[in-house]
């Protein structure tokens, strides 16, 4: 299940969109009898995301936004099965006739890396 809705629009000098968003994802484990739930685990994810629109050409490509996002992803379980991360995410989106690219590349807070180090 994800939503994401607009908040507020134009704002900050009519220049900035801001959303939210929320996703949660539910690993399903029916197959295993020996476990009295149906999901294996179930992950949460709140985001935060200021969006730019902007008009300009990079490499040929039509750039029509770019942002930012502060995202939490966590299952919400207790040490030792606790699985989470906090990220700055950079997003870019590019157009070119039929062609349509998203790019969402991120930096890992350093919160994260000790409640998890491998995650990367």
């Amino acid at each position: 299940m994800s939503f994401k809705t607009k908040v507020l629009q134009k704002f900050f000098r009519g220049h900035i969109d801001f959303w939210v968003a929320y996703t949660e994802i539910s690993y399903w484990q029916i197959y295993n009898t020996n476990l009295l739930r149906p999901f294996r685990e179930v992950n949460y994810e709140p985001e935060l995301i200021l969006n730019f629109p902007v008009k300009f050409k990079l490499f040929g490509l039509n750039i029509r936004m770019i942002g930012m996002a502060i995202n939490h992803e966590s299952n919400w379980n207790s040490d030792p099965y606790s699985l989470s991360w906090n990220r700055i995410i950079f997003h870019a989106g590019f157009l070119n006739n039929h062609l349509s690219i998203y790019s969402r590349p991120w930096l890992i807070l350093s919160a994260a890396k000790n409640d998890n180090p491998d995650i990367a």
